[in-house]
């Protein structure tokens, strides 16, 4: 942590468990750098208002690190393809624009994703898509309810990505630890040539 910059880096694990017993599969490296502020909104008289304002900018780059079992968790969530898609290399520049107020906040998200075939016979050799998300947060004393709406729409080669989901859920602060519970759901119908 630099400050307003912010430099991570993740490696993804999926662990699968079937009649023919349990394994695990690594997902592609992550590495992403993001700037961001929050200013809190000030009244006549210098008095703070109980509401403030929050961006961030960012980019992430996903290297082609993964495990061919991970592309199982990645076609069964379309929302995670460069983590555990490991056929590609991908870029997401993004933008996260936050406001909060009393027991709510709410979130707006978009991003871009190119990705570029590294290994193996992908149908694609370049893939790109963008990603969109509003979110709307209340806490109710230790729990958080969500309610997420994500959308996907395709740039070029990426037929799968022209859906919306809602998720609704629940996130708990236990100190160090959030535990969080939710169900997706597709709103879209996904279309013929994305199962092909």
């Amino acid at each position: 942590n630099f400050g307003t910059w912010d430099v991570t880096a993740a490696l993804p694990v999926a662990g699968f468990s079937s009649g023919d017993g349990s394994s695990f599969s690594v997902g592609n490296l992550n590495l992403d750098v993001r700037a961001g502020s929050r200013k809190s909104l000030i009244g006549a008289g210098g008095v703070y208002l109980p509401l403030a304002i929050g961006w961030t900018g960012g980019v992430s780059l996903y290297l082609p690190t993964g495990t061919s079992e991970a592309n199982r968790v990645a076609l069964s969530n379309v929302l995670v393809l460069p983590k555990y898609l490991h056929e590609y290399a991908s870029i997401q520049p993004y933008g996260i624009f936050g406001a909060e107020a009393l027991i709510f906040s709410a979130q707006l998200r978009l991003e871009y994703t190119h990705m570029t075939a590294m290994r193996g016979a992908p149908a694609f050799d370049s893939v790109g898509y963008l990603n969109w998300a509003a979110s709307l947060v209340t806490r109710a004393w230790v729990v958080d309810l969500v309610a997420e709406f994500d959308g996907l729409k395709e740039l070029y080669n990426a037929p799968a990505m022209n859906d919306v989901f809602a998720t609704l859920g629940g996130r708990v602060g236990l100190g160090p630890v959030r535990l969080g519970l939710g169900a997706r759901m597709p709103i879209t119908t996904p279309s013929a040539t994305a199962s092909e």
